[in-house]
């Protein structure tokens, strides 16, 4: 009896060990690793972002619900830090992706939000920038959002071009400014559709 004990416990110590190996393994493999930014990626989401601004790292948009040179929202950040609660390390927060140092911390965030939902496991074929990207701009779900497609095509624009940090001439440190240059378009399109009404009315009041 004694002797069939101790066989039992050395086969149960030497199958722990590869089982365990083999848990550790599975595991990984569950979690996945997202697409791996490239620093030329990370620079053309940038140019997008907040290459227009004079100091892209204070850059203040969508009144203030995105920041920072990469324009990364609350949820964003919420997301990646819940699946990579590192990021929280040192007292870090959301404000973190704005500000000095945001450049390399908002490239942490970005690859852990990549590693949560830009994966194999999840889109069920191996990931590419063009997912990442689209994920960026429209969520998780962003890969499959067809609003997305304009916005990949500003980011490859910019792909290609030796350059680590876009800048510009706009003043993006307040919501509202920021918000002025992302809505012109809007606001000129109301001006036109407020004179054509003005015109149909006049119109309507001659003949009548």
């Amino acid at each position: 009896v004694g002797c069939w004990r101790t066989f039992s416990y050395s086969l149960a110590l030497n199958m722990i060990g590869p089982v365990l190996i083999l848990s550790l393994f599975v595991a990984a493999a569950a979690s996945g690793q997202g697409y791996l930014i490239s620093q030329e990626e990370f620079s053309a989401i940038q140019g997008v972002e907040s290459g227009g601004c004079r100091d892209p790292l204070t850059a203040v948009g969508d009144s203030g619900t995105s920041i920072g040179p990469y324009q990364i929202t609350r949820g964003y950040f919420s997301d990646a830090a819940s699946f990579n609660p590192s990021l929280l390390n040192g007292g870090n927060t959301w404000e973190s992706t704005k500000g000095p140092g945001s450049l390399e911390f908002s490239q942490m965030v970005m690859q852990s939000y990549s590693n949560r939902y830009c994966t194999e496991a999840r889109l069920g074929r191996e990931p590419t920038f063009d997912d990442f990207a689209r994920m960026h701009n429209g969520g998780p779900n962003g890969h499959r959002n067809p609003n997305t497609l304009e916005y990949l095509e500003r980011v490859k624009s910019f792909l290609n071009e030796e350059q680590q940090l876009y800048t510009g001439s706009a003043d993006c440190s307040q919501a509202p400014q920021m918000e002025q240059e992302n809505h012109g378009s809007r606001n000129q399109g109301m001006n036109v559709l407020l004179l054509f009404i003005l015109v149909l009315l006049v119109t309507f009041a001659a003949v009548s």
